[in-house]
């Protein structure tokens, strides 16, 4: 091979390998999100391909924040607005079925807090509990519950797939909590001070108080008792106690609320003569600010404390 014919071929391989580089700087972007793919497969995954009598009939469909309105229109800003980040829907029905009888939408909310807000909103005065993940009940024709960030949405207008969804259920409950772990039970503790009546879920300035936000209300009544009375807690890490308290002092000063502080069991109560609300107490504890609506005594201060000494175990 002549010289020049070498030195040709020899400076065609860098252009070779400009032309390769600068063709493949031109690409789809969504082809290669890794990230966003990998999310969607991972909530594909909870949806069972069947169950009982019913199988999946179509793949599972995908929305984000940005076509949700595509799916639940007039409703997608309320999503957004409590924390929604993925909505993935299947749809169920009997082997040979051209229509789904039963679709199944699961509302990825971020955390368990925000799954559990659009739960109680979702909850009537006909909602029927279930024991099927966190809180679950019946309403209509449709089953609702979360599991860890998610919020479950079942819907059907057939009797036999009323049969299926609470089998469907807790096969979807149990794969979301091989997925995402602790519950929203566990994330959501609260001592135990008798037995439950009712528990709801205030978004913004509970009982007036601007800075309490993201709240959880259960009511319990006492053994031997009737009444019932609510104990609050605003979920929080340890490291921004101080910070809430420190407003809630300032607030209960600037209405001219008395409070004191009392011990027991090594824990220490601040304890409210509201002119408003009657005697309440609060106390910080490791899920949160927790708060009682009934007077201190030394029971429900045991109580608290044994609560507040297993929850500081590792």
């Amino acid at each position: 091979m002549p010289p020049w014919v070498r030195l040709v071929l020899l400076l065609l391989l860098p252009l070779l390998t400009l032309a390769i580089y600068w063709d493949g700087q031109r690409y789809d972007a969504d082809l290669l999100d890794f990230t966003a793919a990998r999310k969607e497969q991972g909530l594909a995954a909870l949806f069972p391909p069947r169950s009982g009598n019913f199988s999946r009939l179509e793949p599972v469909r995908h929305y984000g924040s940005e076509n949700l309105y595509e799916y639940i229109n007039g409703h997608a800003e309320y999503f957004r607005s409590a924390g929604f980040q993925q909505l993935a829907v299947g749809e169920y029905g009997p082997a040979g079925a051209t229509q789904p009888m039963l679709v199944v939408d699961l509302f990825h909310m971020g955390e368990p807090l925000h799954a559990f807000g659009v739960l109680m909103d979702e909850a009537g005065e006909q909602a029927v509990p279930v024991a099927v993940g966190d809180s679950g009940f019946r309403v209509g024709g449709g089953l609702r519950f979360i599991s860890g960030p998610l919020f479950v949405k079942m819907s059907t207008f057939s009797p036999q797939a009323e049969e299926q969804m609470l089998a469907l259920a807790q096969a979807i409950h149990t794969l979301a909590g091989k997925r995402f772990g602790a519950t929203a039970k566990a994330v959501f503790r609260f001592p135990e001070l008798g037995r439950e009546t009712g528990m709801r879920f205030i978004k913004e300035s509970y009982r007036g108080m601007p800075f309490l936000n993201n709240c959880i209300e259960k009511s319990f009544v006492r053994e031997g008792g009737e009444k019932s009375f609510p104990t609050f807690l605003a979920p929080g890490k340890p490291e921004n106690h101080a910070a809430l308290l420190g407003k809630l002092e300032a607030f209960l000063q600037g209405e001219g609320i008395s409070f004191e502080t009392v011990s027991t069991q090594g824990l220490s109560f601040t304890r409210v003569r509201d002119p408003y609300e009657g005697e309440w107490f609060y106390v910080p504890l490791k899920e949160g600010l927790f708060g009682v609506f009934q007077p201190f005594d030394e029971e429900l201060g045991r109580a608290i404390a044994l609560f507040a000494s297993h929850d500081a175990k590792p």
